[in-house]
């Protein structure tokens, strides 16, 4: 019968030991982590727009605070926050204050053209313009391609708008102008039309970041090299108009935010920012819902 070398059988000895000792860590690790979790709580609260404290008198339910009146139940002592639920509806205009003015030109300055600001379908968009009194009248080609004409007779007559209008109508191609801030500048006339690049897209902002700064400080790093309380970003697209976005949390370890110390959230602002950075207004008829998983520190032991 083969002989195991006194080298074999250490081999197997040292190999014993170092299961042990790892399990042995291994057993050590979950007790700790146990007693973590013996000294903690958590709670699920809900923020709702309808129940705020205070709604902003420019942007709506874009901008919300709310009170925690039970601050026992997680507003206090709060360690970590899990976001679990958070429900946008998608009532946003597609033409809004800023973007909504159209300059008109025949060789000199004829006059501005201010485009209400709501949301418009394709259609609803031309009607509305075309009731407007501009120089310009708009149509849709058999395609669904926008094209508009003058209705001055001579010269070329110019349309300068802003990008996020040129590209709201699909005139995605076009020179672009710095004249009070960058324009596209759209030329026609009265024989023949300025069609558009491509079909109109009349959507809202494709993503919404819901922003704290209670518990959200500087948790997103922005391509403008800015930072943004952000706890959950909600996707839009898709998102008819009138419906709601959802952001439902995934994974505790990869949405959680901790704190360094335990910190109150007796009171939480809310503000939802675009996909360029600016704050959204939301009709205060539409709710938003925030459902979050505060762990807090239990004071009674």
């Amino acid at each position: 019968m083969p002989r195991v070398s006194e080298q074999c059988r250490g081999g197997a000895v040292n190999k014993q030991k170092f299961v042990c000792r790892n399990n042995k860590r291994l057993v050590e690790n979950m007790s700790m982590y146990q007693a973590v979790l013996s000294r903690q709580d958590s709670s699920l609260v809900t923020l709702s727009s309808d129940d705020a404290k205070e709604v902003d008198v420019t942007y709506g339910n874009g901008k919300f605070k709310c009170n925690l009146m039970n601050t026992n139940r997680g507003g206090t002592h709060a360690i970590k926050i899990v976001p679990n639920l958070v429900m946008v509806p998608n009532v946003f205009n597609n033409v809004y204050t800023g973007m909504n003015v159209v300059a008109e030109y025949q060789i000199v300055f004829m006059g501005a053209t201010t485009v209400p600001a709501a949301f418009y379908t394709r259609d609803e968009f031309v009607t509305k313009f075309n009731s407007l009194g501009s120089i310009f009248i708009m149509s849709v080609t058999v395609d669904g391609y926008i094209q508009i004409y003058s209705l001055l007779s001579g010269n070329d007559s110019q349309m300068a708008v802003l990008p996020a209008m040129a590209n709201m109508l699909g005139f995605t191609n076009r020179t672009l102008f710095p004249m009070s801030g960058i324009h596209v500048m759209i030329s026609c006339n009265s024989s023949y039309a300025a069609i558009s690049d491509s079909l109109p897209r009349m959507g809202t902002t494709p993503v919404v970041y819901v922003t704290t700064r209670q518990f959200g400080i500087n948790r997103m790093l922005a391509s403008n090299n800015r930072d943004y309380n952000v706890i959950a970003t909600v996707s839009m697209h898709d998102v008819p108009y009138g419906s709601y976005g959802v952001f439902r949390g995934q994974d505790i370890f990869m949405d959680d935010i901790e704190f360094r110390s335990p910190r109150s959230l007796d009171q939480v602002d809310v503000e939802l920012l675009d996909s360029n950075y600016n704050t959204l207004t939301i009709d205060p008829r539409f709710e938003v819902i925030l459902q979050l998983k505060v762990f807090h520190t239990d004071t009674t032991k």
